[in-house]
Protein backbone atom coordinates (compact mmCIF):
# COMPACT_ATOMS: atom_id res chain seq x y z
CA UNK A 1 0.00 0.00 0.00
CA UNK A 2 1.37 3.60 -1.06
CA UNK A 3 1.06 6.53 1.42
CA UNK A 4 -0.13 9.59 0.83
CA UNK A 5 2.45 11.73 0.09
CA UNK A 6 5.27 9.28 -0.77
CA UNK A 7 5.55 10.32 -4.03
CA UNK A 8 4.01 7.65 -5.47
CA UNK A 9 2.04 9.19 -8.22
CA UNK A 10 4.56 10.93 -9.50
CA UNK A 11 6.89 8.10 -9.38
CA UNK A 12 4.45 6.30 -10.99
CA UNK A 13 4.13 9.09 -14.23
CA UNK A 14 8.05 8.51 -14.49
CA UNK A 15 7.52 4.67 -14.76
CA UNK A 16 4.67 5.26 -17.66
CA UNK A 17 6.42 8.10 -19.79
CA UNK A 18 7.39 5.80 -22.78
CA UNK A 19 4.38 3.85 -22.56
CA UNK A 20 4.01 1.96 -25.71
CA UNK A 21 0.25 0.32 -25.56
CA UNK A 22 -2.93 2.04 -27.65
CA UNK A 23 -4.99 1.44 -24.91
CA UNK A 24 -6.15 4.11 -22.51
CA UNK A 25 -3.56 4.11 -19.56
CA UNK A 26 -5.89 4.62 -16.41
CA UNK A 27 -4.39 6.98 -13.21
CA UNK A 28 -4.57 4.96 -10.35
CA UNK A 29 -4.54 7.46 -7.58
CA UNK A 30 -6.99 10.21 -6.55
CA UNK A 31 -9.15 11.71 -8.98
CA UNK A 32 -11.07 15.16 -9.31
CA UNK A 33 -14.12 15.16 -11.95
CA UNK A 34 -12.25 12.09 -13.41
CA UNK A 35 -9.05 13.99 -13.77
CA UNK A 36 -6.38 12.45 -12.21
CA UNK A 37 -4.73 14.70 -9.54
CA UNK A 38 -1.44 14.65 -7.58
CA UNK A 39 0.44 16.95 -5.44
CA UNK A 40 4.23 16.82 -5.67
CA UNK A 41 6.75 19.06 -4.04
CA UNK A 42 3.87 21.28 -1.98
CA UNK A 43 2.07 21.38 -5.87
CA UNK A 44 -0.74 20.00 -7.07
CA UNK A 45 -1.12 19.54 -10.26
CA UNK A 46 -3.44 17.43 -13.04
CA UNK A 47 -1.47 14.02 -14.10
CA UNK A 48 -2.83 14.44 -17.47
CA UNK A 49 -0.67 18.09 -17.92
CA UNK A 50 2.21 16.17 -16.14
CA UNK A 51 2.24 13.48 -18.47
CA UNK A 52 1.66 15.36 -21.28
CA UNK A 53 4.49 17.43 -20.16
CA UNK A 54 6.77 14.85 -19.57
CA UNK A 55 6.11 13.25 -22.91
CA UNK A 56 5.57 16.12 -25.18
CA UNK A 57 7.55 19.00 -23.22
CA UNK A 58 6.13 22.70 -22.36
CA UNK A 59 2.77 23.64 -23.79
CA UNK A 60 3.15 26.36 -26.55
CA UNK A 61 1.71 28.73 -24.15
CA UNK A 62 0.21 28.64 -20.58
CA UNK A 63 -3.12 28.44 -22.51
CA UNK A 64 -2.83 25.17 -24.15
CA UNK A 65 -4.49 22.37 -22.90
CA UNK A 66 -3.34 18.75 -22.72
CA UNK A 67 -6.37 17.12 -25.03
CA UNK A 68 -7.24 13.52 -25.32
CA UNK A 69 -7.35 11.92 -28.34
CA UNK A 70 -9.06 9.13 -27.07
CA UNK A 71 -11.87 11.07 -25.37
CA UNK A 72 -11.45 9.31 -21.82
CA UNK A 73 -10.07 12.19 -19.95
CA UNK A 74 -13.04 12.68 -17.97
CA UNK A 75 -12.03 8.57 -17.71
CA UNK A 76 -8.61 9.36 -16.11
CA UNK A 77 -6.58 8.37 -19.12
CA UNK A 78 -3.34 9.44 -19.26
CA UNK A 79 -1.68 7.56 -22.10
CA UNK A 80 1.20 9.80 -23.10
CA UNK A 81 0.24 8.57 -26.90
CA UNK A 82 -3.23 10.19 -26.55
CA UNK A 83 -2.10 13.26 -25.34
CA UNK A 84 -1.03 16.51 -27.00
CA UNK A 85 -1.13 19.81 -26.79
CA UNK A 86 -4.04 21.89 -27.90
CA UNK A 87 -5.88 25.10 -28.16
CA UNK A 88 -9.19 25.19 -26.02
CA UNK A 89 -10.93 25.29 -29.31
CA UNK A 90 -8.92 22.50 -30.96
CA UNK A 91 -10.19 20.74 -27.45
CA UNK A 92 -13.64 21.63 -27.46
CA UNK A 93 -14.22 20.22 -31.31
CA UNK A 94 -12.18 16.97 -30.21
CA UNK A 95 -14.59 16.63 -27.21
CA UNK A 96 -17.71 17.14 -29.85
CA UNK A 97 -16.11 14.52 -31.92
CA UNK A 98 -16.09 12.14 -29.08
CA UNK A 99 -19.09 13.12 -27.47
CA UNK A 100 -17.97 13.65 -24.47
CA UNK A 101 -19.08 17.64 -24.61
CA UNK A 102 -22.18 18.06 -22.30
CA UNK A 103 -23.50 21.25 -21.47
CA UNK A 104 -24.86 19.50 -18.15
CA UNK A 105 -27.85 20.57 -16.99
CA UNK A 106 -29.54 23.99 -17.81
CA UNK A 107 -29.49 26.25 -14.63
CA UNK A 108 -32.86 28.02 -15.01
CA UNK A 109 -33.75 31.30 -13.07
CA UNK A 110 -35.55 29.04 -10.81
CA UNK A 111 -32.55 27.13 -10.03
CA UNK A 112 -30.34 29.98 -9.61
CA UNK A 113 -32.96 31.38 -7.39
CA UNK A 114 -32.80 28.44 -5.19
CA UNK A 115 -28.79 28.00 -5.00
CA UNK A 116 -28.74 31.37 -3.62
CA UNK A 117 -31.36 31.23 -1.12
CA UNK A 118 -29.50 28.00 0.42
CA UNK A 119 -26.01 29.52 -0.28
CA UNK A 120 -25.96 29.99 3.78
CA UNK A 121 -27.03 27.13 4.75
CA UNK A 122 -25.45 24.32 1.91
CA UNK A 123 -21.79 24.02 0.80
CA UNK A 124 -20.53 24.44 -3.01
CA UNK A 125 -20.53 20.15 -3.09
CA UNK A 126 -23.80 19.79 -1.14
CA UNK A 127 -25.48 21.98 -3.39
CA UNK A 128 -23.70 20.87 -6.77
CA UNK A 129 -25.12 17.25 -5.57
CA UNK A 130 -28.22 18.11 -4.88
CA UNK A 131 -28.82 19.86 -8.38
CA UNK A 132 -26.57 17.14 -10.42
CA UNK A 133 -24.42 20.22 -11.14
CA UNK A 134 -20.99 20.08 -11.19
CA UNK A 135 -19.06 22.09 -8.37
CA UNK A 136 -17.87 24.59 -10.37
CA UNK A 137 -20.97 25.28 -11.90
CA UNK A 138 -22.86 25.95 -8.55
CA UNK A 139 -19.43 28.61 -7.92
CA UNK A 140 -19.68 30.12 -10.68
CA UNK A 141 -23.83 30.47 -10.57
CA UNK A 142 -24.05 31.97 -6.85
CA UNK A 143 -20.47 34.46 -7.48
CA UNK A 144 -22.51 35.28 -10.37
CA UNK A 145 -25.16 36.58 -9.13
CA UNK A 146 -23.85 38.15 -6.40
CA UNK A 147 -21.85 39.93 -8.53
CA UNK A 148 -25.22 41.35 -10.47
CA UNK A 149 -26.33 42.50 -7.26
CA UNK A 150 -22.96 44.39 -6.61
CA UNK A 151 -22.96 45.78 -10.70
CA UNK A 152 -27.03 46.33 -10.05
CA UNK A 153 -26.19 48.74 -6.99
CA UNK A 154 -23.22 49.87 -8.09
CA UNK A 155 -24.95 51.35 -11.64
CA UNK A 156 -27.67 52.59 -9.24
CA UNK A 157 -25.52 54.88 -6.87
CA UNK A 158 -24.16 56.05 -10.13
CA UNK A 159 -26.79 56.91 -12.13
CA UNK A 160 -27.88 58.35 -8.54
CA UNK A 161 -25.03 60.72 -8.55
CA UNK A 162 -25.08 61.78 -11.75
CA UNK A 163 -28.48 63.11 -11.48
CA UNK A 164 -27.40 64.49 -8.18
CA UNK A 165 -24.56 66.36 -10.33
CA UNK A 166 -26.74 67.44 -12.80
CA UNK A 167 -29.13 69.47 -11.11
CA UNK A 168 -26.07 70.79 -8.78
CA UNK A 169 -25.01 72.53 -12.75
CA UNK A 170 -28.75 73.39 -13.23
CA UNK A 171 -29.40 75.20 -10.59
Amino acid sequence: MTRKGSGAAHQWLLDHVNYEGDECLFWPFSRADGYGQFSHLGEIYRANRYMCELAHGKPPTPKHQAAHSCGQGDQGCINPNHLSWKTNGDNQLDRRSHGTKSSGPKVTPEMRARLVSLKKEKTEMELASMFGLARSVVHYHLNHEAMKVLHRNLGRERQRKRVEARLIVSV
